[in-house]
C-alpha cells in the first residue's frame, strides 16, 4: 500500500472511489437516482477544479495498491474554512472490499503530516 498526494492522472480512479464508495455506502439513505446517475466523468471534472483549478483550496492524498490502483483518498483544507478549527478533512472515501484495513488511518495520518508541516494545530 503506497499513500501518496493526487496528481491529475489520479482523477478518474478517484472519481471511481467516490462513486462506487457512494454508491455502497449511502444506499438507501440517498436516492437511488441520484446515486446511478453518478458519473466518473463529471467527478473527475470536479475534483480537477477543486485541486488543480485557478484559487484551489484542497489538496488529496490516495492509497493505491499494485493490484488494484487507486482505492481510497482523503481531501482536506490548505485554508481556514470556519472560525473554531484552522483546517478541515473534508472527505475519505474507500472502496468497500478495501474497508478495515487501516487505509482511512494511513491516509488521516498523511493529512495530519501536512498540516503539522504548515503548524496547523486544530483541525
Amino acid at each position: 500500500m503506497i499513500i501518496r498526494e493526487a496528481i491529475r492522472d489520479d482523477l478518474l480512479s478517484v472519481a471511481r472511489v467516490q462513486v462506487e464508495s457512494s454508491r455502497s455506502a449511502y444506499r438507501g439513505i440517498m436516492p437511488d437516482s441520484y446515486l446511478d446517475n453518478m458519473s466518473y466523468e463529471i467527478k473527475a471534472r470536479e475534483w480537477d477544479e477543486r485541486l488543480f483549478g485557478g484559487g484551489s483550496t484542497e489538496f488529496m492524498y490516495v492509497a493505491e495498491t499494485d493490484n488494484a490502483g487507486i482505492v481510497g483518498y482523503a481531501s482536506a483544507s490548505k485554508t481556514r474554512i470556519n472560525e473554531i478549527y484552522e483546517r478541515e478533512l473534508i472527505s475519505l472515501y474507500i472502496l468497500k472490499e478495501f474497508q478495515r484495513n487501516g487505509i482511512g488511518k494511513q491516509l488521516f495520518e498523511a493529512v495530519i503530516s501536512e498540516f503539522s508541516k504548515c503548524k496547523v494545530s486544530s483541525m
